[in-house]
């Protein structure tokens, strides 16, 4: 998740480890690059968004609790970026459409410039781009709109942004209007959730994981690697693999009345403790030198593993 060129995939089937691979990808054109790789080696080619893992998998006949590990590569893969066809970067020598669907989906990103108000572009740009501009943009957008009807392409886009913001924010907010098109965040958010009940569970796994002395290494649970590119996209990472399971379960009105007032038994406290995923790493993993210079795209990489817990 996802197949992209197949890079990982082709590391993977290279370790001579007996592996199969499940290549899923929402990109039409990615799958039929998996599609040729899976004439010649054991790869499964499946064809949907994340929110749809947990319906693909049971069409698959995949089970829970049957996968050794999960890769997530967030963001665009090298086969979208590299076509200008495709509108996903600014800074391409030939003019494309902006477009940036990762699939077939209904919206472009030029439907997005065209249609939006400004405050609710300058929203957007502010939330999926955390750009500090973003109510300039989005008020030199509308005011274009005005004078040239319409905004359709990658170059004629960027010109009007570079007379009023710096190269770096152009980044940004591209950035933006692709996370906003493909659902990014939300894609991201049910690919972790959905996916967790597919990996391998250890039935030794500890209900409470707090104790930092416990031997990670004797678990044989299922492994979870998310690989994201930006800030927005690790921070929901680290909050799923760093969360407990009372973030998100905790009833509000379960509390006690206070005059039965008592200590919370161990059980109880095990609840409040208790993980989804244990972090392999205490911090986020970055690309060493050598692997930034064979592969100059993963040089804002950043890799968090995690043990599926419960």
């Amino acid at each position: 998740m996802t197949f992209g060129s197949g890079g990982h995939t082709e590391y993977l089937l290279s370790s001579k480890k007996d592996v199969t691979v499940i290549a899923m990808d929402r990109d039409p054109a990615a799958i039929e690059k998996a599609f040729e790789m899976a004439k010649g080696y054991p790869v499964v080619p499946i064809l949907g968004k994340f929110s749809d893992s947990a319906k693909l998998m049971n069409k698959l006949g995949i089970r829970k609790g049957s996968l050794r590990g999960i890769i997530i590569d967030v963001g665009p893969s090298k086969l979208q970026e590299d076509d200008p066809k495709r509108g996903f970067t600014p800074f391409h020598e030939e003019d494309g459409p902006l477009d940036m669907r990762m699939d077939d989906g209904p919206v472009t990103a030029a439907d997005v410039l065209n249609t939006l108000d400004t405050e609710y572009l300058a929203k957007l740009i502010k939330t999926y781009g955390e750009e500090r501009n973003a109510k300039k943009v989005a008020q030199a957008v509308v005011d274009a709109r005005f004078m040239m009807m319409s905004i359709s392409s990658t170059k004629q886009f960027c010109q009007l942004l570079s007379s009023i913001i710096e190269t770096s924010s152009i980044v940004k907010v591209f950035h933006a209007l692709r996370r906003f098109v493909n659902n990014e965040l939300n894609e991201l958010d049910y690919a972790i959730e959905k996916m967790r009940p597919y990996l391998i569970l250890d039935p030794n796994t500890p209900s409470n994981v707090q104790d930092k002395g416990f031997p990670l290494e004797q678990l044989d649970s299922g492994v979870m690697a998310v690989i994201a590119n930006q800030t927005l996209e690790d921070r929901i990472v680290k909050d799923h693999f760093s969360s407990s399971v009372a973030d998100g379960e905790m009833d509000p009105y379960s509390q006690k009345p206070i005059n039965v007032l008592e200590s919370p038994t161990t059980g109880d406290m095990n609840k409040v403790f208790k993980k989804n995923w244990i972090p392999l790493e205490k911090f986020v993993l970055f690309p060493q030198e050598d692997e930034v210079l064979a592969n100059p795209r993963s040089k804002a990489s950043k890799l968090r593993c995690a043990l599926r817990a419960r």
